[in-house]
């Protein structure tokens, strides 16, 4: 029987460590985010480089794909350090929503002749539904994302409202059962909080 190589000397992408990580990379002016795909290959499909326990010894090269849909090649030192940079002292990574910067709606969602609907005593009240909306948000780490407009109300309640405002869509039936109170809500804290302050 010849001598089999221990699983950890063996130097496959299955094993690799790196593959899938998401990572925030130096590009150009600026940072740029993305998933580490695959070790990269010469023109004979060698892998380059030499993987290493020791990182300032491993010398491999990885494919990033870009958010953007670019894909770059970097070292394993350098995926490496980004990676460290992003998580704190248990290995957790924390991003946090710095603004709104888009929104889009797409045909399911209510329209304002469907807002309201009819109970059966009568009375008209506000359909209460945001189907159909999303909401780019910019994250702290630079990168971007789109989110349903329940997940992102969920979650970041006020800074939605505030997007509604700065983006005139109060009356969109998706904002109008659910926006204006949460802004009067926050006025009414803050000035009862002003209130106990003089």
């Amino acid at each position: 029987m010849p001598e089999l190589a221990e699983a950890d000397d063996i130097q496959h992408e299955a094993f690799d460590r790196h593959i899938s990580a998401r990572v925030r990379v130096p590009g150009g002016d600026d940072w740029a985010c993305g998933t580490v795909k695959r070790c990269k290959r010469d023109a004979d499909g060698n892998l380059i480089g030499n993987a290493n326990k020791n990182p300032l010894l491993d010398t491999s090269i990885y494919e990033v794909e870009l958010d953007e849909g670019e894909v770059e090649a970097f070292s394993a030192n350098t995926i490496a350090e980004h990676i460290c940079s992003q998580v704190d002292n248990e290995g957790c990574t924390h991003c946090t929503l710095t603004e709104i910067i888009d929104h889009r709606k797409d045909s399911s969602a209510v329209t304002e002749d469907d807002a309201f609907v009819t109970m059966p005593n009568g009375q008209k009240k506000p359909r209460m539904t945001t189907k159909g909306w999303q909401l780019c948000c910019q994250w702290n780490d630079g990168s971007t994302s789109w989110h349903s407009l329940k997940d992102s109300k969920e979650l970041h309640l006020l800074q939605v409202a505030e997007c509604a405002v700065n983006n005139e869509l109060l009356e969109e039936p998706a904002f109008a059962w659910w926006a204006k109170k949460t802004l009067k809500t926050r006025d009414r804290i803050i000035g009862k909080i002003v209130e106990q302050k003089c």
